[in-house]
């Protein structure tokens, strides 16, 4: 989706948000043969919608015409790609998806995994060691999450690479409609086409000789018939892969980066660690990783004078409502003494994020190592030209450039 925004949005939203959030809270973007896209910013709202799945859908599919679903799902591999991804469809479904995989997300299982996120990570700090600049992105957020959530999958390790440059290609998909015959719109063809036919080998390999990971338990599932379609297969798989590490990798850039441009809160998560649990939640408060989310209105109603149309599209600011001084006192600074902290950034509801405590874990021994291992870190660029990634849906950098070393 693209709408007027200033140049510089990307780069900092929070100004236009804050402006929006005080002014014009519920405000309409645009309207479009019949169906009115609004923007909510304040809290209670983004709150309210979340969790009342019965008049908000999260299933576009519902609201399409037969003419937008054919632009839509332009292929078989992009239907099979998104036709059945869990974020995207109402209960009973929802629930019966969600299910086939909680289990491999609880706290318990979780907490098993800390020795081994640990040891990955002290692994990539000690390489950036020998580096006098890194790339915070390339070098160490991006590979931390994306080995984790392979591991659990069952994905050779030699083939993670490949899902950083389909996975930064997929998220563009919320716009393709504004795309088509454009460079970005081939571009997302190919790369759903080398994704499928990937998954589709992956999942072969599984059948004949299943091992003890998520994939081979979800392909067991869907050879049985009657739980797991074809496509819901290839949606659950893509949602884990690209949301499964797009939410850590900028939990961590935005976290460390924040920490970076306020050097005293180094100092006191140095001199205090046991604060770090709670530097997480405020990290992920101040810079939530994922910026946007959206639902559909079920049917016609006035909510807070606002006539809201059946079909309208309702996009939730969770960048705004966790900034929002209703609820967080003097929410654009960071403090890792609140008392109550309920941000949004996981979103809420029967939707809330799956993996928060795998993000929450590797996030928290990003903070935790970096501060013990590299304490002379420091920015490499001026703030003003960091190269932020310019979607809706998440807030992250493309890169961070840092220098590791005194000169």
């Amino acid at each position: 989706m693209e709408y007027k925004l200033s140049e510089d949005f990307f780069q900092n939203p929070y100004p236009y948000l804050t402006k929006k959030r005080k002014h014009s809270p519920i405000h309409m973007l645009e309207e479009h043969e019949g169906q009115k896209i609004w923007l909510l910013t304040k809290y209670e709202d983004v709150d309210y919608i979340l969790t009342n799945s019965k008049k908000y859908s999260s299933d576009s599919r519902k609201f399409m015409s037969p003419e937008e679903k054919a632009l839509f799902f332009i292929s078989k591999e992009i239907d099979l790609l998104y036709g059945k991804n869990m974020l995207e469809v109402d209960p009973p479904d929802h629930g019966r998806l969600r299910k086939l995989v909680h289990k491999a997300f609880t706290p318990k299982i979780i907490k098993q995994m800390d020795s081994r996120i640990k040891e990955v990570s002290l692994r990539l700090i000690r390489e950036i060691k020998d580096k006098k600049e890194f790339d915070l992105i390339n070098d160490y957020a991006f590979p931390l999450p994306i080995i984790v959530i392979s591991e659990i999958l069952g994905i050779p390790y030699e083939d993670h690479q490949k899902f950083r440059v389909w996975s930064n290609t997929l998220i563009k998909f919320d716009s393709i409609l504004h795309h088509q015959d454009t460079p970005i719109f081939q571009e997302i063809q190919i790369t759903a086409k080398e994704f499928t036919d990937y998954l589709s080998e992956l999942f072969a390999k599984r059948r004949s000789n299943p091992r003890e990971d998520l994939i081979s338990k979800l392909v067991k599932v869907e050879e049985e018939g009657d739980s797991l379609s074809e496509s819901e297969l290839f949606s659950m798989v893509v949602l884990l892969i690209v949301a499964g590490h797009e939410t850590t990798v900028n939990l961590i850039g935005n976290g460390l980066l924040t920490l970076l441009k306020n050097p005293e809160k180094i100092q006191e998560l140095r001199h205090n660690p046991q604060l770090l649990d709670a530097a997480v939640e405020e990290l992920l408060r101040y810079e939530s990783p994922v910026s946007m989310d959206s639902r559909f209105v079920v049917e016609n109603h006035i909510y807070k004078g606002f006539h809201f149309g059946e079909g309208d599209l309702l996009l939730l600011s969770l960048g705004s409502a966790n900034r929002d001084p209703d609820v967080f006192k003097n929410p654009d600074q960071v403090n890792f003494h609140r008392e109550s902290n309920k941000h949004l950034a996981f979103g809420k509801g029967i939707h809330y994020c799956l993996g928060a405590p795998l993000a929450r874990m590797e996030g928290k021994t990003a903070l935790e190592h970096f501060i013990e291992e590299l304490p002379a870190i420091r920015l490499k660029e001026p703030q003003q030209e960091i190269d932020w990634r310019e979607t809706l849906l998440f807030r992250g950098m493309k890169s961070l450039p840092l220098v590791s070393k005194n000169p």
